[in-house]
């Protein structure tokens, strides 16, 4: 019976549609959560909702500029690797849209964890010869 509680709890669907925002928000705030899933929304809903404008703008504008920075310090043969992870992002970023649009498959999600298992093959299709080097 607790395995099947925990399962639930890992796998459910509950508080995933549109019309259960509100009562996901409340849920969350008494710590009353149905899923792993309403967790970490209601968390995420309640930390971003109670953040000022200021304060989204500023954090975004930051952690644009780390990422910049970071492209600058990183030397070139390290960035020739990024479009084999760019490309396999972009997979990713398919099987969690369809995840999403497709009624919540488990499968679809599994997926795209496995998903970055394929940047090795890729690799060597994206690089070509550089791989090698």
């Amino acid at each position: 019976q607790d395995i099947r509680e925990f399962s639930a709890f890992i796998n459910g669907k509950a508080g995933k549609e549109e019309d259960e925002l509100a009562e996901v928000v409340k849920r969350g705030q008494t710590g009353k959560v149905r899923t792993l899933w309403e967790c970490g929304l209601s968390f995420e809903i309640n930390s971003w909702a109670e953040a000022s404008l200021w304060l989204c703008i500023t954090a975004l504008i930051v952690k644009g500029l780390c990422v910049i920075y970071m492209l600058f310090l990183v030397p070139s043969e390290i960035l020739d690797f990024l479009w084999i992870y760019i490309l396999v992002w972009a997979i990713n970023t398919v099987c969690v849209l369809a995840y999403l649009v497709l009624g919540q498959n488990n499968l679809l999600l599994n997926l795209q964890g496995v998903g970055w298992l394929l940047a090795i093959p890729i690799g060597s299709i994206v690089l070509g010869s550089r791989a090698v080097s």
